[in-house]
């Protein structure tokens, strides 16, 4: 089979997963922006959604239900703040989850770090990853690897009711700037 993967960020391949006593209990997927751009996203969710077994009315519902992060992400975020827009050396850092039993234990911040060493080795310039605000356990992780907040975009109440909690009402767009400066083995 091919290796390549396909311009997706929900490819097993782009992931890192943390594992305690075989089980997978944390992860996150890495990637550079220019394999896979935002236009390529709404076909990837599509179709894994589809592979899931969805029915084309329940994708739709989640596409609706999703639409007020997809216009703060790409109307108001990311695009419009030049922090993309074919940049050909942005590691992005998506998808970063643990399993609510295993918070607490530092697996984020390890497979977060992992990622990011993943596009420092392969040649990435910079790193970016994303916080809904009011999130303080992942704000607190992307720092400690060394993210900064370069843009926040706002989102409103419509974000918020999508997220299901009152202080998700908007993004952090947070940074690694110079790759070739940062180290893997410092807490920042």
């Amino acid at each position: 089979p091919d290796p390549t993967p396909p311009p997706s960020l929900a490819h097993w391949s782009r992931y890192l997963v943390a594992e305690v006593g075989g089980q997978p209990v944390a992860g996150c997927t890495g990637f550079f922006e220019r394999d896979c751009p935002e236009s390529e996203w709404p076909v990837a969710v599509r179709r894994m959604y589809a592979a899931e077994g969805l029915s084309e009315s329940e994708i739709e519902k989640h596409v609706e239900r999703t639409r007020p992060m997809d216009e703060c992400f790409f109307e108001g975020g990311l695009v419009t703040s030049g922090a993309k827009g074919g940049d050909q050396g942005l590691w992005e850092i998506e998808v970063v989850a643990t399993l609510a039993a295993f918070r607490g234990r530092g697996l984020a911040e390890r497979v977060v770090r992992a990622q990011v060493r993943a596009g420092q080795e392969k040649g990435a310039r910079w790193a970016m990853v994303i916080a809904m605000k009011g999130n303080t356990a992942a704000m607190r992780v992307y720092r400690r690897v060394g993210f900064r907040v370069v843009h926040t975009q706002e989102g409103g109440e419509a974000m918020a009711a999508l997220m299901r909690h009152p202080s998700a009402d908007g993004l952090h767009f947070m940074v690694i700037g110079d790759l070739a400066e940062w180290d893997p083995s410092k807490r920042y």
